[in-house]
């Protein structure tokens, strides 16, 4: 071997040590079956479309579209960086009851601040918000806590666009969840925020899959995994 060669090598060994090693790819698609309202049913779906480049730095583009018949649909955007799953750029178009509505959500998360618009009857309203710490989005926080390491009564401080909360291991449980491709009972890492915000299931092999995931306050739906490809 040249010993030109070694260098060239050795970077390459770094390069290659260096590179994101999670749980899910480019391709990956979640089926949910929607609980909204209490009583509407829907379906939604996750996707990792591709990786990219945003502002320079590697990411990954995903979307999430959520459609309960004609009473709500809601599709989303998102460019999010592939070294840290902190989102950069979100859209929205939402449909509610025959009215739409456009959305844009632009993250800086070193700054740990976000900028709102949301386009709606001809009107378009901004907001701009300061966290202790990079913001997450609701999407985003998913893939983000799949690549954790996680254990019994870990816990991860996050910040949403409501407000600063901590994400912790409350335990394991066992659903019967009727995922194809996963056989029942599922063992499951239970997450839980607080305050009180979000609640996943995920489970507690290598792929981390959210089994489970649900969002309190009003409009936001439950999601149950029923698929994964």
């Amino acid at each position: 071997m040249q010993k030109g060669l070694l260098p060239t090598l050795g970077l390459m060994a770094a390069l290659a040590s260096s590179a994101f090693s999670y749980p899910f790819k480019v391709g990956e698609v979640l089926d949910y079956d929607v609980l909204y309202l209490r009583f509407l049913q829907g379906k939604a779906r996750l996707v990792i479309v591709e990786q990219t480049t945003y502002q320079g730095a590697k990411a990954y583009h995903m979307t999430q579209h959520v459609d309960v018949g004609s009473f709500f649909s809601n599709h989303v955007e998102i460019t999010c960086r592939a070294s840290d799953l902190m989102p950069l750029l979100i859209t929205t178009r939402m449909k509610r009851k025959g009215k739409e509505a456009l959305g844009r959500q632009v993250y800086v998360p070193e700054k740990r601040s976000a900028t709102f618009s949301l386009t709606e009857g001809g009107k378009t309203k901004f907001s701009t918000f300061k966290r202790r710490h990079p913001i997450q989005d609701v999407v985003t926080v998913l893939y983000y806590l799949r690549t954790q390491n996680l254990a019994d009564g870990a816990s991860f401080p996050v910040s949403l666009m409501e407000g600063e909360y901590t994400l912790t291991l409350a335990g394991k449980e066992n659903l019967k969840a009727g995922v194809r491709g996963i056989p029942d009972p599922v063992e499951c890492w239970v997450v839980k925020s607080v305050p009180s915000k979000i609640k996943v299931w995920l489970t507690l092999d290598e792929r981390h899959l959210p089994v489970r995931v649900e969002v309190s306050g009003k409009g936001n739906p439950k999601l149950f995994l029923k698929a994964v490809k």
